[in-house]
């Protein structure tokens, strides 16, 4: 597909006020469910985030939810008429300064006594991943890397590429989409959608698994192959939009 330039920038705009707009749906649904999806992911953006919010009264937690999501939207701000208030980026640097989660500081302590509990099979988390994934997003995917997989999936027009990674140096798991036309070579209306990116929180990435977190049965469990399967599932619909 080939458009004028000032057409395709029509386009990223109209989606950029979408994605602001599916991002807020988003935060007011962890908000309102106790955190059911960030609650999920064992990585340290999402722990420290939920660990925060445990402290925080309702009207605290939005606030802090919008002032991150608003963050990483300037573009859809801009069109809206919002902006970024002097205090909403005063809770932002509060939060970004306050040190990383307890949990994930229980972690490497595990990981000190304990390096064979936290040792995780990546090809075994590869292809579980995999399995999830491929169903939702029509193929077996292919190869992008030793440790990384990729789809590349027609939505309408567009060309919706994902990518997981499970050989980070810092992460055992973490994902990535891209939207635009005749990916990889663009041009792009957004890259690095995941859902922390969205709301403004992190990287979307699992550094906290244990290996016991994939049992034979995984279908079974809320681990994380089938917490980045649903969280695909929850960008669909959006994307096809």
């Amino acid at each position: 597909m080939t458009m004028a330039p000032d057409g395709f920038a029509r386009l990223k705009d109209a989606f950029d006020l979408r994605y602001y707009r599916w991002a807020l749906a988003d935060a007011d649904r962890e908000l309102r469910g106790g955190f059911p999806w960030l609650a999920r992911i064992r990585g340290g953006g999402a722990l420290k985030l939920v660990e925060r919010m445990a402290v925080l009264s309702p009207v605290e937690q939005r606030r802090l939810m919008i002032a991150l999501l608003k963050r990483v939207h300037e573009s859809a701000l801009r069109m809206t008429g919002e902006h970024i208030t002097a205090e909403e980026r005063a809770i932002v640097q509060a939060y970004l300064d306050s040190g990383r989660a307890r949990e994930k500081d229980r972690y490497w302590q595990l990981r000190v006594a304990d390096p064979d509990r936290v040792r995780v099979d990546r090809g075994r988390l590869l292809t579980r991943v995999k399995a999830a994934l491929s169903p939702i997003l029509g193929g077996k995917g292919e190869r992008w890397s030793p440790q990384e997989w990729c789809w590349i999936t027609a939505v309408g027009p567009w060309t919706l590429r994902t990518i997981v990674d499970v050989g980070g140096r810092t992460s055992q798991l973490r994902y990535l989409h891209t939207l635009g036309v005749g990916v990889p070579a663009g041009p792009y209306l957004h890259e690095h959608i995941s859902f922390l990116v969205w709301l403004g929180i992190d990287h979307t990435e699992w550094d906290c698994l244990l290996g016991r977190e994939l049992p034979k049965r995984w279908r079974r469990s809320p681990n994380s192959a089938r917490t980045s399967c649903g969280l695909c599932l929850n960008w669909w619909p959006a994307c096809r939009q």
